[in-house]
Parts: structure tokens; sequence; C-alpha cells
């Protein structure tokens, strides 16, 4: 018994031991000079953008959209004339708000600018449309010519805000 105990203790700290080894060297990794590149928000690199990646999520009740869920934007004039459009569009109101129904999904707009990491941008099509990444939180709820603009960069036809909301389907 006894010497099953001394066994199992020195599996117990080869394991520690390697365990401790594992996150030293992760550590290490995360502080080592081959730091990516520095995150920053869109405003701050409008001029770089080359490309727009449009990912949407999963809404709670069936609804039908028009495009797919995921669209890439590889031409920098239109990207750049997104990112100008996000960073023009009001701070959203402070205090309560009251908001129309909120469908439960959002888009992801992640920007490229070579040299950066540009934090992800959420849009808010329902509810209180609201923008967020871009350090103040945005209203897009008063600028509705902004999803003719997206859905043109992203060489959508015949765009309405109503394209973004996409249209529930009755089962």
């Amino acid at each position: 018994m006894e010497l099953r105990f001394i066994i199992s203790t020195r599996v117990l700290y080869a394991a520690l031991l390697l365990s401790s080894t594992s996150m030293l060297l992760q550590v290490d990794a995360a502080n080592s000079s081959a730091a990516g590149p520095p995150t920053t928000t869109l405003c701050s690199v409008v001029n770089p953008v080359t490309s727009l990646r449009v990912s949407r999520g999963i809404p709670l009740n069936p609804t039908h959209f028009t495009f797919p869920r995921l669209v890439l934007v590889k031409r920098e004039s239109p990207t750049r004339k997104v990112a100008e459009a996000l960073c023009r569009l009001p701070t959203a109101p402070s205090g309560p708000m009251s908001c129309p129904a909120d469908f439960g999904f959002d888009y992801r707009l992640t920007f490229t600018a070579p040299g950066y990491d540009v934090a992800n941008v959420r849009l808010d099509p329902t509810g209180c449309e609201e923008v967020s990444g871009l350090g103040a939180v945005r209203w897009v709820e008063q600028s509705p010519q902004f999803f003719q603009l997206l859905g043109a960069a992203m060489q959508l036809k015949y765009v309405t805000q109503s394209t973004f909301r996409g249209t529930i389907v009755n089962s």
C-alpha cells in the first residue's frame, strides 16, 4: 500500500511538473518579441483597409435572407466607403430607449488593414440598431442609406434596411 502511494505521488508530481512547464511555455510565447500587429479600432485605420468580411449570426426565428451568410468584399474602394460610413454614424443615445423587437442576430464586419489587427465591428440590424467595436457605440437607426452602401459593397441589388433584417418565415 505504501509503495502504491509513493508511485502515485511521483506520477502526480510529474504531471504537475509537465503542466507547469507547458503553462510557462505558453506565457513565454505570449510575451515573445514576435507579437502580432497592434489591435486598433476601424476608425483609426480607415485609409489602409483593403477588404471586408461580412458574416451573419443565426436568427432566433426562422428567417429568410436573399444573400449568403458570409460575403467577402475584396475591392478596396467599396471597403473604404463602408468603413468611412461606419465612422460617420452618430453616437447612440444614452439612457433608456424604447426599441422595436430584436430578432437576436447580428452581423460581424471584419476589416483587413495591412499591419493592423482591426477590431471586429458588430452591427445589429434589428432592435435598437446599434453598432459596436468602433470605440463609442454608434447608431444606424437614423441612417438607412448605410445599408444601401453596405449592400452595394457586397454586390447585392435592390438593397434596403429590410434586406439585412430578413423576412420571418411562417411555418
